[in-house]
């Protein structure tokens, strides 16, 4: 069996913060978080990309709008030891 760990990415004290909140086995569910993800964060990387390099703006700007993004890109075939808990409602993380 896989599973995906779901991550929430936040700003905490100026940095861009991964905490793993949990673990789904649905992969549909997944595909829909990543979905998600790279239709928000993702595509403002991307279209920011430029200035975020040059240092004409800060990550911070999109975590101005957004407190919290989601993604499930970390598979692994184990979650045992994590002390994560398995998340059947993904409503909140879409």
């Amino acid at each position: 069996m896989e599973y995906c760990i779901l991550n929430e990415i936040k700003l905490v004290s100026g940095n861009v913060n991964f905490t793993p909140l949990g673990y789904l086995t649905n992969m549909e569910d997944c595909a829909l978080i990543n979905s998600n993800y790279e239709s928000t964060y993702g595509n403002w990387i991307d279209n920011n990309r430029a200035d975020l390099e040059s240092g004409a703006i800060n990550i911070s700007v999109f975590f101005n709008t957004t407190p919290a993004v989601y993604e499930v890109h970390q598979i692994t075939t184990s979650v045992e030891g994590m002390g994560l808990n398995e998340i059947t409602d993904i409503n909140p993380y879409i």
